[in-house]
């Protein structure tokens, strides 16, 4: 008994301050994560926990950043709209004219008027020396009842903005040679506006209004009606870690485990882990002459930390890549998201054009809905 107590005295220090971190982690604050994995993750329902590579691997798995030789650096943009958006645009341009009569507005709305209209888009600029990676990301969604000018009995407005600064690097430890690790530490500014009903009784309401009844010259002045949101949203700071390990098995396959925002220290607490634990198969081929080619299958699982359906926590992807040398020319992935189907396709040498299709259940007025998202965008990659 003595010997125990003697033991325990010695270790107490390091069994508090891991006591301290896991329930740090499981506690504090609800908000979640930075949402941007990256192109190719989203397009195989956010799989890939066992397989990503390169700069993506900075946010879903930091050991994918083990693989990475010379040197790269690439520029993204993206713009997506959920058709919500467009059906609204359409509808208020032919029902402008009602707008000081509100009988006749009201009936000739519909249920998808007062649902969110998403309009989000992501820039990225990331790069890599050998095994070190980084990456500066700002992705932005708004959440909009509105469109040219405010003709619904109720407004709505929302958004979350993430500028992310992410750094990591993998490596591959001499003592175990079918293992890969890494690290990833990130530094986060939020701008949030929790998308809800917005009445004569919210200070914000004034500055929204006025914001959307501005004359509107160019598309640029569209836009930023768009991003009103920003103009009410409330800053927050944070810093964090992401961490990971792949090991490689026998016949293609592979396993891998990461642990994201463990810790994020975000705005006075700390955000809720996630942990991710995968597994991979991947097998080459080769079809046209200088080219390679690579089939990939991901079934993840992933752990948040709270509750969620079980269907959530699944995902899958499958991919099929070629690349020139060490450059990524096609993909076509498919994938399984929170029980909603994905799409990516991406083609290009040094230019890329991309698309990615994803859907998901999101808080809409009354309740829960499925909205789908279409994205475009265009990578530089040198």
């Amino acid at each position: 008994m003595l010997e125990w107590d003697s033991v325990m005295k010695k270790h107490r220090p390091i069994a508090g301050i891991i006591a301290a971190l896991f329930f740090g982690a499981v506690s504090a604050l609800a908000s979640v994560g930075p949402k941007y994995r990256g192109f190719e993750v989203d397009g195989s329902g956010r799989s890939g926990t066992a397989s990503v590579y390169g700069e993506p691997a900075l946010f879903l798995n930091p050991a994918g950043l083990s693989d990475l030789k010379g040197n790269g650096f690439e520029t993204s943009a993206d713009f997506g709209v959920n058709s919500v958006l467009l059906d609204y645009a359409s509808w208020a341009a032919k029902n402008s004219k009602y707008i000081k009569q509100i009988d006749s507005l009201l009936l000739r709305m519909e249920p998808v008027q007062n649902k969110w209209a998403p309009f989000s888009n992501s820039v990225v600029m990331q790069g890599h020396y050998q095994d070190f990676a980084f990456a500066l990301v700002e992705d932005v969604r708004y959440d909009l009842s509105l469109s040219k000018a405010v003709i619904t009995p109720v407004m709505g407005a929302g958004m979350l903005s993430d500028l992310q600064f992410t750094a990591g690097r993998g490596f591959a430890p001499a003592a175990l040679p079918d293992w890969r690790m890494g690290f990833a530490v990130k530094y986060l500014y939020r701008l949030r506006f929790p998308g809800r009903l917005m009445g004569t009784t919210d200070d914000e309401f004034y500055k929204v209004v006025n914001k959307i009844n501005q004359p509107a010259h160019s598309i640029m002045d569209q836009i930023a009606k768009i991003k009103v949101a920003s103009e009410v949203a409330q800053p927050g700071l944070g810093f964090g870690v992401n961490l990971g390990a792949m090991r490689s098995l026998p016949n293609g396959f592979t396993a891998g485990v990461s642990f994201l925002d463990f810790h994020t220290f975000f705005d006075g607490g700390f955000m809720y882990p996630q942990m991710n634990l995968g597994g991979s198969y991947a097998r080459d081929f080769d079809i046209l002459e200088g080219m390679h080619h690579r089939v990939i299958a991901n079934l993840d699982w992933q752990i948040p930390f709270s509750w969620e359906p079980w269907y959530k926590q699944w995902k899958l992807g499958a991919a099929v890549e070629g690349r020139m040398g060490s450059r990524l020319v096609s993909l076509v992935a498919l994938g399984l998201n929170d029980g909603y189907p994905t799409f990516a396709l991406k083609i290009g040498y040094i230019l890329n054009l991309y698309y990615l299709y994803t859907a998901e259940e999101t808080g809409t007025y009354p309740g829960q809905y499925k909205l789908s998202f279409h994205k475009i965008g265009i990578t530089l990659s040198f």
